[in-house]
């Protein structure tokens, strides 16, 4: 840890060098855990089925997993993404446990944006293990006191859910999922209670720009569902890397 602070102080033009190449790379990895997660929960979720309905089981997915680790054509840009956010987080802080931890957040929150505008689903695989950490993260007050932080997961799951029933009681139509109150509620563990209107504000006008871009690109597409998954990620990331007032490490 000592050579890594010490090369971020004395050659902070390489420490950046690395950790965008090491995003890099991390996205590349992300961007097949993207493509390949769904499938697998899903074949899960059928052997589940199968066995509790005493179908017989199909194969395992073993097979399925091995296919993260090999090549296979994907996109850049989730790749390229991920460097620019572990540019921007070296920028906000030295190293340290705390950048460890934001590095990590920028992780979980690019794969559940890829796996969510790709299959509209947010899995509890992902969405979980990003709540608990942001508390762990934040018993120490590494992002915001923790009182802030719980408050900020409960709020923001009960916020959204209370949303998502008085739309389906007024419209008869659901417009969110339980996935997005699960994002949502570790978006407050990490960012406070206090960030959730600026996190919901700025996700609801992402999303709808996004709409009102599409119906003037295609007005066939503005009939499709729109994953809100991808504009609470992007608020997140905007507000923990920009606008949260402090982080002590």
């Amino acid at each position: 840890m000592n050579a890594l602070i010490r090369l971020a102080d004395v050659y902070p033009a390489c420490w950046l060098g690395l950790l965008m190449l090491v995003g890099w790379a991390v996205g590349s990895l992300l961007n097949r855990v993207a493509l390949q997660l769904p499938p697998l929960l899903e074949q899960r979720w059928r052997r589940a089925a199968q066995r509790q309905l005493n179908l017989p089981a199909t194969d395992g997915d073993a097979a399925g997993w091995r296919k993260l680790f090999t090549r296979a054509p994907a996109s850049r840009y989730p790749a390229a993404a991920l460097a620019l956010l572990f540019l921007l987080a070296g920028m906000r802080l030295p190293p340290g446990l705390p950048l460890l931890a934001l590095l990590l957040f920028c992780s979980l929150v690019l794969t559940l944006a890829l796996v969510d505008f790709n299959t509209m689903l947010l899995p509890d695989a992902l969405t979980l293990p990003l709540l608990w950490l942001g508390l762990l993260c934040n018993l120490n007050g590494w992002f915001v006191p923790l009182d802030q932080a719980v408050i900020g997961a409960v709020a923001g799951y009960a916020g959204l859910w209370a949303l998502f029933w008085l739309f389906r009681l007024g419209s008869g139509k659901e417009a969110l999922g339980y996935g997005d109150f699960k994002l949502t509620a570790a978006l407050g563990a990490w960012c406070g209670w206090q960030s959730l209107p600026n996190l919901l504000l700025l996700a609801a006008g992402g999303g709808l720009a996004y709409i009102l871009l599409r119906r003037g690109w295609n007005k066939n597409g503005a009939q499709q569902p729109l994953a809100f998954g991808p504009w609470l990620a992007i608020s997140g990331v905007v507000n923990l890397l920009l606008l949260v007032p402090s982080i002590n490490y």
